[in-house]
């Protein structure tokens, strides 16, 4: 069952990030439930249950293309993951929290920019996410939770992480904190174990965007590294610093071993 939440007066409904957004998305409802009205309606005059049936179909999707087509932080998101100019894209959050956010939105507009920070700023990261409020609703909370433990992960304070996160992976299981969960286990071994990974290059060559293929660059610069394989470690530094990012401490690490 899907989460509620209070409306703010004055604030924009939660989930939207301009006003824009939100009459889009209030308006493919609307535009959603007159044309299955409609279908309905023909249906029944009809006698055909498959008329009724495709109209509820064609219905649903016309106000899922609408709401993706107005999703403003997906939108942002997307060109930074395949720009990686994180100025630019910090510019857009700026413009965005001078809306009159919702409280819950402001929280996720925030943790968003924590994660992108991670690989850019990780003392930066840290302070955003010491300014955010423990959200509200259930999957956020999940994330809220993941990152600070991802936060700590990162400054190498690893002493309880496997209970931290198996308590996590039992409490949030819907499909976003799910992939997160998935995806700290694959670095914790690859950072603070000598495991030898079967497949491991192949496991992160599956990347559709080049904030991914970056990622999984560092992550294997990383694996290797651990491993004390300085010849496919320098392989993949060089790779990391070929894509001339302004991520620092990505950069510093790759520059790091390449001076081994």
């Amino acid at each position: 069952m899907a989460e509620k939440i209070k409306e703010e007066k004055g604030k924009i409904t939660y989930g939207s990030y301009t006003k824009k957004q939100e009459i889009a998305v209030k308006s493919s409802i609307i535009i959603g439930a007159i044309l299955f009205g409609l279908i309905f309606g023909l249906g029944i005059i009809l006698e055909s249950f498959l008329i009724i049936l495709v109209g509820g179909i064609v219905s649903f999707f016309i106000m899922i293309i609408i709401i993706i087509k107005n999703d403003t932080l997906g939108k942002i998101l997307r060109e930074f993951y395949n720009t990686l100019d994180y100025e630019a894209c910090e510019q857009k959050f700026i413009e965005l929290y001078r809306q009159p956010l919702h409280s819950e939105s402001r929280k996720v507009l925030m943790m968003n920019q924590v994660d992108l920070l991670l690989l850019i700023d990780m003392e930066r990261s840290s302070g955003i996410f010491d300014l955010i409020d423990m959200p509200e609703l259930k999957q956020n909370i999940g994330t809220y939770k993941l990152l600070k433990l991802i936060i700590k992960f990162n400054k190498n304070n690893v002493e309880n992480f496997h209970d931290e996160i198996s308590i996590l992976e039992k409490e949030y299981t819907d499909i976003i904190n799910k992939r997160i969960i998935k995806n700290v286990r694959q670095e914790y071994e690859i950072c603070y174990t000598q495991n030898i990974i079967e497949g491991i290059e192949d496991k992160l060559s599956k990347y559709n965007n080049n904030f991914m293929e970056l990622s999984s660059y560092s992550k294997l610069m990383q694996y290797y590294d651990v491993r004390n394989n300085q010849i496919k470690a320098k392989e993949y530094a060089k790779k990391v610093l070929d894509f001339n990012t302004n991520f620092e401490r990505l950069n510093s690490q790759a520059s790091e071993i390449l001076k081994k």
